[in-house]
């Protein structure tokens, strides 16, 4: 089955030394032992690019654009990408099914 990792869980895990850090390593090491696939949407990278690179005075991360890059990167490489429909679709274009 595939179960659908939140923002909030990717987020901690940027932060090794937050109180739920490690809450949230155990708890995608237990998917992983029952085999669950760990997937992220686009949703869960755009959220996670905001909160990472928003000031820490503004309840962010405070990383550079550079250092956000590299942690993206390694979320899409350790988690599924579950492609989805589009989040965005172009102005003008029909609705199909709408």
């Amino acid at each position: 089955m595939a179960v659908l990792t939140d923002t909030n869980i990717l987020l901690r895990l940027l932060q090794p030394h937050h109180p739920h850090g490690q809450v949230a390593e155990r708890a995608l090491d237990k998917f992983r032992a029952r085999n669950e696939v760990l997937v992220v949407t686009s949703q869960n990278l755009v959220e996670l690019w905001v909160a990472a690179t928003r000031p820490f005075d503004e309840n962010g991360l405070g990383l550079t654009v550079e250092q956000a890059i590299r942690e993206v990167e390694q979320v899409k490489a350790l988690l599924d990408f579950a492609a989805g429909r589009p989040i965005v679709r172009r102005v003008g274009t029909a609705r199909k099914n709408a």
